[in-house]
């Protein structure tokens, strides 16, 4: 029997979620019920349930949209459902007049769930068929009662209908909203995502590009076994430590969070550029100013446009001299990486990936970005505000995982 419920409930779900027009299953289930209550009161008031008389067939009319939904699926329309409620409001009127009757309510009712479903077209038109219906009913003796608040309850049902339509669509549009908020809000952090992996990898495969030529050299020129070997261990250290950035960086895209994972800072710049130092790269590198004072998310991101600009001359001018200045005042920092073969980068880099997320960091934090040719050579000036720290909204730059 439990069973039996349960799938009956089921299918009333699915059947109320599929109609088209977007209300809650409540809602859908308290209107029916409301009309099938006052049809039956108005039946009752005229003692056609037992035996059953000609208002029973009324009221059965009047609840035929109800009872083709209930029973087979079919969504009521506003035309079915005044044409049947109407008719067989009529019917009741006419059947046998009651004092205090409540049949004018199912009019009341109708007028309602059209102005609910429909244009304002529609529902005028139902609520004037409705009003000279009870008019009728009224010049014929048919109805007993004041008729002009039965008109004022059928205006009040028109209001009615309409503010919960304009409730259901503001719920829908603010659901649209948030939905639009969510999506955008994946597609920043992945591309947040995919701007840290670049980093990672174009650092990775710059220094194990320079090794393994560092390799071949010393195994076709230079004969040094030793140095090859040295070379493929440093080689293989790096990638070691590269997959292990990669599998961090990755994780970021793991969906339920659990700690929070460490992002490189402005103190960790200094090892990476000893990195590249390490894997041939001639770097001179120097700060002023007090690095601690530079907030978490300005610090990561000064941390990958070094690295994204040393990547840059490990691809395209290896044996070039860098300079790397990083200079932090009372409310900014400003990172300067000068490399003296502006000509291979000019043509090589200027397009690239690479500097397109340099130029998303630096804008995500209200700074700005310059890269070029410069006096000195190949220019990357980053001028990022220091202690702004929009962790509290950018706070993704510290990855979850």
């Amino acid at each position: 029997m439990r069973t039996l419920y349960h799938a009956w409930k089921e299918l009333a779900r699915r059947r109320i979620t599929s109609l088209p027009y977007g209300y809650s299953p409540a809602v859908v289930v308290v209107t029916a019920a409301l009309v099938f209550v006052v049809v039956l009161v108005a039946v009752e008031q005229r003692n056609a349930l037992i035996p059953p008389g000609l208002p029973i067939l009324a009221g059965v009319i009047a609840l035929v949209p109800s009872l083709l939904f209930a029973a087979f699926g079919l969504p009521p329309r506003p035309i079915s459902l005044a044409l049947t409620m109407i008719g067989g409001t009529a019917l009741l009127l006419w059947s046998a007049p009651v004092e205090s009757d409540l049949a004018p309510f199912i009019l009341v009712i109708l007028v309602g769930e059209v102005a609910a479903i429909s244009r304002v077209a529609p529902t005028i038109l139902v609520a004037f068929a409705c009003g000279v219906t009870l008019e009728v009913a009224d010049t014929t003796g048919h109805l007993y009662g004041a008729l002009p608040q039965y008109i004022t309850a059928l205006v009040l049902g028109c209001f009615a209908g309409f503010i919960v339509q304009l409730q259901q669509r503001l719920q829908e549009n603010e659901q649209a909203l948030q939905e639009q908020k969510i999506e955008q809000a994946a597609s920043e952090e992945r591309q947040r995502v995919a701007r840290e992996v670049h980093d990672v990898i174009a650092q990775s495969l710059s220094l194990t590009m320079m090794k393994l030529a560092g390799v071949r050299q010393a195994l076709m020129q230079d004969r040094d076994i030793d140095g090859a070997v040295d070379a493929m261990t440093d080689t293989e250290r790096l990638g070691r430590q590269s997959m292990s950035d990669i599998r961090r960086t990755i994780r970021l895209l793991e969906v339920e969070p659990m700690t929070v994972i460490p992002e490189p800072d402005v103190i960790d710049i200094g090892e990476l550029v000893a990195e590249f130092v390490r894997g041939g790269i001639q770097v001179k590198y120097a700060v002023q100013g007090d690095w601690r004072s530079v907030s978490a998310v300005t610090g990561l991101a000064l941390y990958r446009i070094t690295q994204e600009s040393l990547a840059n001359i490990a691809k395209h001018a290896p044996s070039s001299t860098a300079m790397i200045d990083l200079r932090i005042t009372d409310s900014t920092a400003t990172l300067v990486v000068v490399n003296d073969a502006p000509q291979c980068l000019t043509s090589r880099a200027r397009g690239g990936a690479g500097l397109r997320s340099m130029r998303q960091r630096a804008e995500l934090l209200g700074g700005r970005l310059q890269v070029g040719p410069g006096d000195d050579g190949w220019l990357v000036r980053a001028e990022l505000p220091k202690g702004t720290d929009p962790g509290d909204m950018l706070r993704p730059f510290q990855g979850m995982t």
